[in-house]
């Protein structure tokens, strides 16, 4: 390799990896930053939780408790079931004789795949203007869950992002999916805080009803299956007052996939809305997973040629700043068993990063995305 090519490569790798250091230093403002005592009032304005089911009866049978247990009111449970052909509806409608406050919309010979039209239909059914969504496969942190989530609407927001997190099981692809899962958490929340929210999750993700009325609900991405809660978020957030709730009680959380091929399909679907973002949004969000695996390409190059002191020095600095920003996040997540993994799992990242950036560049020139 010639002298200029050398050049070129130490000024990627130091571009590459001043980059990530400003963008993990700037999220490190939601990280350090301090948690309150939760005081939060059991009563206010109504709120609406809408789940969307299809094929779920085991699920809800396991969740549904818990989301009749909130000590918040008043409160509404809304399920759709989605077309479903297993014991749904007989669950639910057992289920509505022991809890008055839950109603059951059943949907079917729907005119668009995806989840996009059962929540459509459950938000027009909801009695309250307060929407608070999870999913059938989802259930809170605790019983104030839904106080925790209002507390922030009460200040002023018109959307509140919450935080869905995964179960702990045994194995690698766990770690990176609650990794992955908490530093996705992580970059929304720091957005949203610096003024600039651009996603939500759909597993815990509250709004006034005049968010859902501004973006015309669904209606500029019916096409996609995925988008019923970052495509909104994205589109009309930066014209309403949005806040964060990432307190530890007023987390969801889920069952991860336990198999490559399952994740694997999950990730595509959720990927295949990044395309629909605004634009200054995926600028950014490119930026940040090309630099990381920039900083990692480089680097290796630079041990190739002899330069492995300088790749070395700048791999110890931006580890410094991702163990100082992740560490008090994850132990806010109550995730801090995958603190000890971090220079593996960030390395993986990487190499995710990559592998969903190729593929996403060939679907897109195949349209099949």
């Amino acid at each position: 390799m010639t002298t200029q090519w050398i050049a070129i490569i130490e000024w990627l790798f130091v571009l590459a990896t001043g980059w990530q250091m400003l963008v993990w230093l700037a999220m490190g403002r939601i990280a350090w930053r301090k948690q309150p005592a939760p005081r939060w009032a059991d009563t206010g304005p109504g709120v609406s939780i809408v789940v969307c089911a299809r094929n779920e009866a085991e699920r809800l049978i396991k969740n549904l408790p818990r989301l009749f247990a909130q000590t918040y009111r008043p409160l509404e449970i809304v399920v759709v079931d989605d077309d479903s052909n297993d014991e749904t509806q007989n669950i639910l409608t057992s289920l509505s004789r022991s809890f008055s406050s839950l109603r059951i919309v059943k949907i079917s010979n729907k005119k668009f795949g995806g989840k996009k039209p059962a929540l459509k239909a459950g938000i027009e059914a909801a009695r309250y203007d307060w929407l608070l969504l999870t999913d059938a496969d989802c259930y809170p942190a605790s019983d104030g869950w839904v106080a925790g989530m209002m507390h922030e609407a009460r200040k002023g927001a018109d959307i509140v992002l919450g935080i869905g997190l995964y179960e702990r099981l045994p194995g690698w692809l766990n770690r990176f999916i609650r990794y992955e899962t908490a530093l996705t958490a992580l970059q929304y929340c720091s957005a949203a805080a610096w003024g600039h929210p651009y996603m939500g999750v759909g597993r815990n993700l509250l709004y006034h009803r005049r968010v859902f009325e501004a973006a015309r609900g669904f209606t500029h991405h019916l096409d996609l299956l995925s988008g019923d809660d970052d495509l909104l978020i994205n589109e009309v957030a930066s014209a309403f007052s949005t806040s964060v709730s990432v307190h530890a009680r007023t987390f969801t959380l889920s069952e991860p996939k336990k198999t490559i091929p399952d994740w694997y399909r999950q990730k595509c679907r959720h990927l295949s809305t990044a395309t629909r973002y605004k634009r200054a949004h995926q600028l950014w969000l490119a930026s940040v997973s090309a630099s990381l695996l920039a900083h990692y390409l480089t680097g290796a190059v630079l041990v190739a040629v002899g330069l492995g002191q300088m790749a070395m020095a700048g791999w110890l600095l931006r580890q410094v700043a991702v163990h100082a920003v992740m560490w008090p996040w994850l132990q806010r997540l109550r995730t801090q068993d995958l603190g000890w993994w971090l220079v593996w799992l960030d390395a993986l990242l990487g190499l995710y990063y990559g592998l969903f950036g190729i593929r996403f560049l060939v679907t897109r020139k195949t349209n099949t995305w």
